[in-house]
């Protein structure tokens, strides 16, 4: 039977069929059928191994990139290593701060540096942290927490190191001076909360006025497995309106205070300080702090789109600097107390001590016999003055003449002529000839008083 519809067009029968794969061979499987207003379908359809039907057209998907989970993994565990190390320093610190070794190089400078270190190691397990998913006030705060305890710790750790420095460079100025040096551990300390001070007033400028955000970048697109998919892939990273200035500004305070730190250490690299023994040391780890800033923190600008680069970097000047510090700070302290006991320490003390004394009155007795032989030698020197001048009669009423004529007659100022010329001749050489006899009969006297002598 053969219908039309309403407007006039032919309505027949629609049979719906899939080719199916049915134990190896391809059959023709009836889906349903279409009449009129009844659809019956589909009951039999099958998409292979895929669930859902194929696409009709390229799908974009978004992409988000985190961290890998090795590189995570790997990092995490050194930064346990060195959080482990740093432990292990601390409590050195305190088990030994009662000998010589330890007390002469400030535990506590020390025992900051290593609380500072441990902030910025804290920062490689934020970093690793799967932050995508995490509401967008979470993500703020902790990208504002990352930040800051990076910025603090690497003040803290850097000052302490500095103040050491910068004590040494004072004693070796009093040194020179002859005075005595005294090592403040409140003063030092005062170099560090300073330091830290400048970064929490800076921190709370920067939060308040321009605070870190999550930002969201777009990356160039990539294909899929399928050429029917493209990926759009994006990374979620802190950022702010003025990141440029705020960084330049952070800069700019880190990199005087490292150049100072250079300076210092530069002038005190042959300085040997008793009650600062490890300033040598210091200087050295603020040469390894110093390279390593300079090269890590252009870098991560420069690769900040990728994420992996960026933590490994980052995670690796970490804990590269803050074994090398541990290394040069406590290694040379752990030997010696290795190989010398207590007994043996208060025994060279005490031959120091010995030595010390002998060579102060030595140089006491030294000093007495030299400022005796420089008070015979002026003696000396004023007698063989007097003979020269006996000696040299002519020369000397030469210049006793010049000396008359300039300082015994300078209040005659009445105009001469020749007669009164000829009369203040006579005058001098009668006076020039009674101070020449009055100086031999001294001279006379002189020799003879040398002669007993």
């Amino acid at each position: 039977m053969v219908t039309f519809n309403d407007q006039g067009d032919r309505i027949s029968e629609v049979l719906y069929e899939q080719l199916q794969n049915i134990s190896g061979i391809l059959t023709y499987v009836k889906l349903g059928n279409h009449f009129k207003k009844n659809f019956n379908c589909c009951k039999n359809i099958s998409w292979g191994s895929n669930l859902n039907p194929p696409i009709d057209g390229v799908q974009r998907k978004i992409k988000v990139y985190k961290i890998k989970s090795l590189y995570s993994a790997i990092f995490t565990g050194l930064s346990v290593f060195t959080i482990s190390m740093a432990i292990a320093c601390l409590c050195f610190n305190f088990k030994f701060k009662n000998r010589k070794i330890v007390k002469n190089s400030q535990p506590a400078l020390n025992n900051l540096m290593i609380f500072g270190s441990i902030l910025c190691l804290t920062t490689v397990f934020i970093q690793s942290l799967d932050k995508s998913d995490l509401p967008k006030s979470t993500f703020n705060f902790i990208c504002q927490g990352q930040q800051s305890i990076l910025l603090i710790g690497f003040t803290i750790a850097y000052s302490s190191l500095f103040s050491k420095i910068w004590f040494a460079y004072s004693a070796s100025i009093q040194k020179k001076k002859n005075k005595d040096i005294f090592a403040n551990s409140l003063k030092l300390c005062t170099i560090v909360l300073f330091m830290v001070f400048i970064d929490l007033v800076f921190l709370f400028v920067w939060i308040f006025k321009d605070p870190l955000q999550k930002f969201t970048r777009k990356l160039a697109d990539e294909m899929g497995e399928l050429d029917e998919i493209i990926y759009e892939p994006e990374i979620h990273i802190c950022k702010c309106k003025h990141e440029i200035v705020w960084i330049g500004i952070c800069f700019s305070i880190k990199g005087i205070s490292l150049i100072l730190g250079l300076y210092l250490s530069y002038e005190t690299r042959n300085s040997k300080i008793e009650i600062m023994n490890d300033s040598r040391y210091a200087a050295l780890s603020i040469y390894n702090i110093v390279v390593l800033s300079l090269i890590t923190a252009p870098v991560v600008i420069i690769i900040q789109n990728q994420l992996d680069a960026v933590y490994c970097f980052l995670a690796f000047s970490i804990n590269l600097c803050s074994i090398l510090t541990y290394a040069l700070m406590f290694v040379p302290k752990i030997k010696h107390i290795l190989k010398h006991t207590i007994e043996q320490d208060i025994h060279e003390d005490q031959m120091i001590e010995t030595m010390l004394k002998e060579k102060k009155e030595k140089y006491l007795a030294l000093s007495v016999a030299n400022q005796n032989l420089n008070e015979k030698l002026e003696k000396k020197k004023e007698f063989l003055m007097k003979i020269e001048q006996i000696l040299n009669p002519e020369t000397f009423c030469n210049a006793a003449e010049n000396q008359l004529s300039g300082d015994d007659f300078d209040e005659f100022e009445e105009p001469e002529d020749s007669s009164s010329s000829s009369v203040k001749k006579n005058n001098s050489l009668m006076k020039l000839s009674f101070k020449n006899f009055s100086f031999k009969k001294e001279i006379s006297n002189v020799i003879q008083h040398e002669t007993v002598i």
